[in-house]
């Protein structure tokens, strides 16, 4: 999944290739809540999800490129490892505000909500799009937005170009092979944090949502 913002530059020159740390974050059951709820609650439920998110994000440097319904993408650079790092740090501070954010929608008679994320890392073309807006287009994208779809509440799975460059908190990290829609495979694995010890990138403990990782090795 390519994802670029609306009215995205056109202009070559505009271009810069660059690598990036990604991070995809998706509510998990969001298509139920979404059938129950009034649409206003709906918007409501889902404001508060974002800046809650997005606050946490921006605190570790990282820029939301795009929010789309229950999900936000966000990217991080800084150069060498400091973007990995970052998008680690984000993911454990997103996993970490989630039960102060569940009890303050509950206050506000919205339901507990969870969410999965994804962390890769890798080559990317940014241009410019309409306004501050960011157009983050690539096959690391592509493959962040999967790892994503992989992973149960609470739970990151992160590549193991993040892994190895994320620093202290990219670990315990016990990798395993996966194999990719597109094709190919990918060495991941999975934090649960809040819990102690590695967690095995599986379909019985980090996999979540329709698909399941399918292990290579």
């Amino acid at each position: 999944m390519d994802t670029a913002m609306e009215g995205a530059g056109d202009e070559a020159d505009a271009v810069v290739v660059t690598r990036l740390a990604i991070l995809f974050c998706d509510l998990r059951g969001y298509s139920r809540i979404a059938t129950r709820l009034d649409p206003r609650r709906v918007h409501q439920l889902l404001g508060r999800y974002y800046r809650a998110t997005t606050a946490a994000i921006e605190e570790r440097r990282g820029t939301v490129v795009q929010l789309t319904g229950d999900e936000i993408f966000a990217v991080f650079g800084g150069g060498g490892d400091a973007g990995a790092a970052a998008a680690v740090a984000a993911a454990r501070s997103l996993v970490a505000l989630l039960p102060d954010l569940n009890r303050e929608l509950v206050l506000r008679d919205l339901p507990p909500i969870g969410f999965g994320i994804g962390l890769h890392a890798g080559e990317v073309a940014v241009a410019p799009g309409r306004g501050a807006a960011l157009t983050v287009v690539g096959d690391a994208v592509n493959v962040a937005h999967e790892l994503c779809s992989w992973a149960a509440d609470g739970t990151v799975i992160l590549s193991e170009e993040v892994a190895r460059r994320g620093g202290p908190a990219a670990r315990p990290w016990r990798p395993r092979r996966a194999l990719l829609k597109g094709g190919g495979s990918i060495a991941v694995g999975a934090l649960r944090p809040g819990t102690s010890g590695p967690v095995v990138a599986d379909p019985g403990v980090a996999v979540g949502g329709d698909r399941t990782m399918a292990s290579v090795a």
